[in-house]
């Protein structure tokens, strides 16, 4: 089958591919809040079958879209518990995308459907007041993928990220996502999370200075088709437990994991679009119950199927969610 002059570069690294810094189903979320760093119980799914092109989402309680369901309101009173309950007013996204190989399909996939998903989420959030800021990092590289003029030409603000108010933001990021397949087979993408949030990368002066604010909800793409499973024999893989990851996350917004929304596209259970044998090293995605475990602890986390053939229907379908975790948001 021939390639597209686009899928072309992605494969030789050519001008699509940005250099790393440094180094619809209606689907929704149960927004139900359990505290500080507590993870929700919500276990609603939506199955699909195999080649079907559509996922398998997991995590919170399906509602009805738009809804918000679980303790708390989003009139700037309090939940249940007493948390104070306000609306966010803006969003943080931050792609988390596997370049090893063989992942070339799955980017071309994601590069498809993620401008739609991030302008869904900014038309359906009634209380942004300001740009949501968008970061793309790769599983071995905690810094954000950048843009030059040699290549698609720097992002428009004139930050390491992309803001959503960008008149080039089509070509940003899509060119910011075209990570391409040249990176390491130790594919890390809890370490390269957690070390992109840390106070090392977001203090003044540092590389994502800026990025992340204290009354944006932060919704966090994980894109890759291996497991993140520690190995001791060859210290491979992320440091810690699904449990240990979910409070780093949380304890980035104050430790409210109800403040957080995680997205995965990984290896899922069948039926699932893979092969039969899901997963050769070539072909297919390695089951990831550990990562699943992460995304499915926050409430408002959900898991779809990397060999689905379009991820559309995933990331549009979980948008309703996005949209009830901004309404339950803890006012800071």
């Amino acid at each position: 089958m021939a390639l597209s002059v686009g899928v072309a570069a992605l494969l030789l690294g050519g001008p699509l591919a940005c250099t790393a810094g440094g180094n619809d189903d209606g689907f929704d979320f149960s927004t139900d809040s359990n505290g500080p760093g507590g993870p929700g119980t919500g276990s609603g799914t939506v199955d699909d079958t195999a080649g079907s092109g559509t996922d398998t989402t997991s995590g919170g309680t399906a509602a009805d879209a738009g809804s918000t369901t679980g303790s708390g309101t989003d009139d700037g009173s309090s939940s249940d518990d007493g948390l104070p309950i306000e609306p966010c007013t803006s969003v943080d996204i931050l792609f988390v995308v596997d370049n090893s190989q063989p992942m070339l399909e799955e980017q071309i996939r994601l590069r498809a459907a993620a401008l739609a998903f991030v302008q869904q989420i900014g038309a359906s959030i009634p209380t942004l007041m300001s740009d949501m800021h968008i970061g793309v990092i790769t599983t071995d590289d905690e810094l954000m993928v950048q843009q030059t003029a040699e290549v698609c030409g720097p992002y428009e603000g004139g930050d390491n990220w992309m803001a959503s108010s960008s008149t080039t933001l089509s070509a940003e990021l899509d060119c910011a996502l075209a990570v391409g397949v040249a990176g390491s087979p130790n594919e890390r993408p809890m370490d390269m999370l957690f070390s992109a949030l840390s106070d090392e990368n977001l203090v003044p002066g540092a590389f994502h200075n800026g990025f992340l604010r204290e009354e944006a909800l932060l919704v966090v793409v994980i894109v890759t088709n291996e497991e993140d499973e520690h190995e001791l024999d060859t210290s491979w893989g992320s440091a810690g437990e699904p449990a240990d990851w979910v409070d780093t996350l949380a304890g980035r917004k104050g430790g409210y994991a109800k403040d957080v929304v995680v997205l995965s596209l990984i290896g899922t259970d069948k039926p699932n679009a893979c092969p039969d044998f899901q997963w050769d090293g070539t072909e297919g995605a390695q089951l990831s119950p550990r990562l699943e475990e992460f995304t499915t602890s926050f409430p408002q986390g959900a898991v779809g199927d990397i060999c689905a053939q379009e991820y559309a229907t995933f990331m549009l379908g979980v948008v309703p969610g996005v949209t009830s975790a901004c309404a339950n948001f803890t006012k800071p």
